[in-house]
């Protein structure tokens, strides 16, 4: 069933501007302006020919300003082949990317959700998006409690649109800085894609896509899930499966698909397709989130004061504990030392000089554990 926009405060806050760029960067030409008052914009169908015209008003005061927005909206339903509530969604976030996460049960086709299923995707939902933000400024196998500053300021931009009919589909926008001049083209598609927002919804894209493929790859050929440098390095983290696997319940595990749609002033060559997980790929999500959280870090440089000794008399290996610096927090952590190392080690305690020792860095529960130690200096 087709909807017609015709709601006219709806389309009075329609911003004459935000339509310009979104023409401009469809392709269509400006043919006309009569300034402060309209300006007139052509677009040719290449597949047949097909010629369109748009007068677009500049001033919102003027009265018949919602009929010719409603008009526009129109005209671009035919070009576009898409809904007008579609069209009305990108013209009202031109300069954001938006991301679309839907969940795939029945149950939910009306568009409605329980209210205690629906706080909690809610609240998974930020988890995935702040899980991509910090990703985008480093690679970490699992982000703590503290989180990078960029990324949970970004957070604070993010905005919730209205959910959508077709199972329960929650709306998650993500603004772009818009260009500083006038013009249509004051936003340079190069500077948008340096945008810290732009980068982290490319980022939660792409490490969506690896995630799905890796554990397509593990079932397909009967491979052992592993965390690896690979997955951390393709912004895979801990907190990323895990959201993932918590929308999955929110929705009775039932599968979840994701959609990105750009903003017109973001380069035209990123996909536009959907992001599918299936029940049972979710399943081998939240195994993949354990092993990311237990990830060990190899040859990893381990600094710090030694501020416990703890040796048996007949042991050659002996265990002190090293009081570190570890993703922007002290941590006590477990290091193996042999013999002439844990002496070493022992004198730096006495003297409290600190000690210097590389090798896997791991996870257990709540402690960290360095393994396999093949350097030390003191």
């Amino acid at each position: 069933m087709k909807v017609s926009i015709k709601d006219s405060e709806v389309l009075k806050r329609i911003n004459p501007l935000d339509v310009s760029t979104y023409l401009a960067y469809k392709s269509w030409q400006l043919v006309n302006e009569i300034p402060n008052r309209a300006s007139i914009w052509t677009y040719t169908d290449s597949t047949n020919n097909n010629e369109f015209e748009i007068l677009l008003p500049l001033n919102p005061q003027f009265k018949d300003f919602p009929t010719r927005i409603s008009e526009i909206i129109s005209t671009l339903e035919v070009v576009e082949s898409q809904t007008q509530t579609s069209i009305l969604e990108k013209l009202q976030n031109v300069f954001s990317n938006i991301i679309n996460l839907r969940l795939t049960d029945r149950d939910f086709h009306d568009g409605t959700i329980p209210i205690n299923k629906g706080v909690d995707l809610h609240k998974n939902a930020k988890s995935l998006i702040l899980s991509a933000a910090c990703s985008s400024v480093e690679s970490r196998p699992f982000f703590e409690r503290i989180k990078p500053d960029q990324a949970t300021k970004y957070l604070q931009k993010v905005r919730l649109g209205q959910p959508k009919i077709g199972s329960y589909i929650l709306t998650i926008i993500s603004p772009l800085n818009k260009p500083k001049d006038d013009s249509p083209q004051g936003a340079e598609q190069s500077s948008v894609s340096q945008q810290f927002s732009n980068i982290v919804v490319v980022k939660l894209r792409d490490s969506l896509q690896f995630t799905k493929n890796y554990i397509e790859y593990v079932i397909e050929e009967s491979e052992t899930i592993q965390a690896s440098e690979e997955i951390v390095n393709n912004g895979v983290t801990a907190n990323l499966c895990e959201a993932l696997t918590a929308i999955n319940s929110s929705g009775n595990n039932q599968g979840i698909e994701i959609n990105f749609n750009w903003s017109p002033v973001v380069n035209e060559a990123l996909s536009q397709s959907a992001i599918k997980f299936e029940p049972s790929i979710l399943q081998r999500i939240e195994e993949l989130g354990e092993k990311l959280r237990a990830y060990s870090s190899p040859d990893y440089q381990l600094t710090g004061n030694v501020i416990k000794l703890q040796r048996k008399f007949s042991e050659d290996i002996g265990t002190v504990t090293v009081q570190a610096v570890i993703e922007g927090k002290t941590r006590n952590v477990q290091v193996h030392l042999y013999d002439v190392w844990y002496l070493r080690a022992s004198q730096a305690h006495a003297t409290k000089h600190s000690i210097t020792c590389r090798g896997d860095l791991r996870r257990d529960g709540q402690s960290y554990i360095l393994d396999n130690v093949t350097s030390f200096s003191d």
